[in-house]
């Protein structure tokens, strides 16, 4: 594993420097958001929410599903500068009353054992409190910050009517289940990987995670325990804690941050120290071809500043420091010697990063899961980084690294839309460009129906003087679920893919929501030397089954695919079966 940053510039990298400029203009200026208005969140009522009522506003079957028609009435509002009355705070358990109805067993069984949320767990999470003026922007912030708490399965921020010069708030959210003993398993060209324990996404009712795992991965296995906490002592700092250790492996992992928890959030730092040992592998046509220890150390530190942003456009600038080191040594019982590529680096950096984000949001579902809001900022994004690590700091040479990233999305429609990123990294030293890499990720989701969604992802990756151990590979891991494990490898490779997702039942039993797939995936990848050649990819087709957990906490989405593979898989049978605790993409 290596961390990178950085990319190069001169000749035709200055073509892609240009192009970073110009997506990102393109990404606020043109058409991305045409059509897409704040979230309209005011329904009617102020009452707790209900089983039925939450599941209405998700319930494809349902005409008050979350849309982007907007509120113009709240905007106007604001201009006569109102401010904020009673805020009314409801936090419901995972299977909230229906009404005034008494919740049925099994269901009140599963509240008696789970821990609800504590009110003021919710209540920090405000951006705006009673007597504030009033600004929708910031209660639909609040709202989506409220999601991204895995123990929140629903989250809504409403305002009432104007009377007297205020607004009331209602702010309702319901528990998704957060312990949960796992057994996660996949398969993925011909190789078995998962992971059996227990984890606790809301500890107390604080929103604090502990996590213990067995993980099978397709190299190596390994004990891992996590602690996770977002609100350290009640603050505005996040501290994440990790270990993990197994026969040929070793990681400890330190991460304190204050972070920009609101687009007004004046400033932000975070300290880390990451320290992994492992037996890492190179391969060829899906098999081993080299073997050798890796021992990385990565410690650093950043402070940043808002460069007055506001909730429609966030601008921030990053310093900091950062010290790399990576090692290399023969395994014992490897068959062939270390090559001499393989050298010592160790870079001790100053960086600087600005980064520009335009705040476009938009509220959908039935997209990646069912029966879940998800958020995605359509706006244009920008992110610039440089470091130097000079010798006078201990580094190998002077070296630059520079880091490069441009987002945007357009919107179509309600439930039709695109995102499009590029990255670009590298090093520049002594001799060049070094690590070179850089991709380019396509994403469009059309939900043709309540019940169907297509989706389709395209990646191009591409690397240029890289380091050693660093390889890309595609097959039945990466994406091509018809093909054999890591069957293809080089320095460039491009994957496309493409599902037609139906939902079949929604909420059965309240429990689980039952879904199916078509599905092809295309790909390839080519060596050092050898022309990337979109004509020449690998194809596959398949069908598969999927069951989502819409009150489970990380909403998973366990999935059974059956491809047909159309060219040599690796295999002796072009028929391949695949399944895991995610989507494919």
């Amino acid at each position: 594993m290596v961390l990178r940053s950085g990319f190069k510039c001169s000749g035709w990298r200055r073509g892609f420097a240009v192009g970073i400029v110009l997506f990102y203009i393109t990404g606020l200026n043109g058409e991305a958001a045409q059509g897409e208005r704040p979230v309209n969140t005011q329904e009617e009522g102020s009452r707790a929410p209900s089983e039925s009522g939450a599941a209405r506003q998700n319930d494809p079957n349902s005409h008050e599903v979350a849309n982007n028609d907007g509120n113009l009435a709240l905007d106007a509002v604001r201009e006569r500068g109102l401010r904020i009355g009673k805020v009314m705070l409801r936090v419901s358990d995972v299977y909230p009353p229906d009404g005034d109805e008494p919740v049925p067993m099994p269901y009140s069984l599963v509240n008696a054992l789970h821990r609800r949320t504590r009110r003021g767990i919710v209540r920090r999470e405000l951006l705006f409190g009673e007597g504030d003026l009033f600004r929708p922007v910031l209660l639909e912030e609040t709202e989506r910050n409220l999601r991204k708490f895995r123990f929140l399965r629903f989250a809504r921020v409403e305002a009432g009517e104007p009377k007297d010069g205020r607004v009331d708030v209602e702010v309702r959210t319901i528990d998704a289940w957060s312990t949960k003993f796992q057994v996660n398993a996949k398969s993925g060209g011909g190789k078995l990987t998962g992971s059996v324990g227990i984890s606790e996404d809301n500890l107390l009712g604080l929103g604090k995670h502990l996590s213990a795992f067995y993980i099978l991965d397709t190299e190596r296995s390994r004990v891992q325990f996590t602690y996770l906490d977002p609100r350290l002592m009640g603050r505005f700092l996040s501290m994440t804690l990790s270990y993990s250790t197994g026969r040929d492996s070793k990681r400890r992992l330190f991460f304190v941050e204050k972070p920009f928890y609101s687009t007004l959030t004046s400033w932000s730092w975070a300290v880390w120290a990451d320290a992994r040992r492992a037996t890492e592998f190179l391969y060829e046509a899906g098999e081993e071809s080299l073997r050798f220890q890796q021992d990385e150390l990565d410690v650093g530190a950043f402070v940043a500043v808002s460069l007055g942003s506001t909730p429609i456009l966030v601008r921030r600038l990053r310093v900091g420091g950062r010290f790399q080191r990576d090692r290399f040594e023969e395994v014992p019982d490897a068959n062939d010697p270390l090559p001499e590529t393989f050298q010592e680096r160790r870079f001790s950096r100053l960086l600087a990063r600005f980064e520009l984000r335009e705040v476009r949001f938009i509220r959908e579902f039935n997209i990646n899961t069912y029966i879940r809001d998800e958020d995605f900022n359509l706006g244009g994004e920008l992110l610039l980084e440089a470091g130097f690590a000079p010798k006078l700091l201990g580094s190998r040479d002077n070296t630059w690294f520079l880091l490069a990233r441009a987002a945007r999305g357009l919107f179509f429609g309600t439930g039709h839309f695109a995102l499009a990123e590029l990255r670009l990294s590298g090093r520049l030293g002594k001799n060049g460009v070094e690590n070179g890499w850089g991709r380019l990720r396509l994403s469009h989701y059309f939900r043709l129906h309540r019940r169907i969604t297509f989706a389709t992802n395209v990646g191009v990756e591409v690397q240029k003087n890289s380091d050693p151990e660093e390889q890309l590979l595609l097959g039945g891991e990466g994406g091509l679920r018809g093909y054999k494990l890591r069957l293809f490898d080089g320095n460039k490779k491009i994957l496309g893919r493409f599902e037609a997702r139906f939902l079949l039942v929604g909420d059965l039993f309240k429990l689980v929501s039952l879904g199916a797939v078509a599905f092809t995936d295309a790909g390839n990848a080519w060596r050092q030397g050898d022309r990337l050649d979109p004509l020449s990819l690998h194809v596959d087709l398949g069908a598969g089954l999927r069951a989502a957990f819409p009150r489970s906490s990380q909403a998973r989405v366990l999935r059974i695919d059956l491809s047909y593979a159309l060219d040599d898989n690796g295999f002796d049978s072009p028929w391949l079966i695949s399944f895991g605790s995610s989507q494919s993409f």
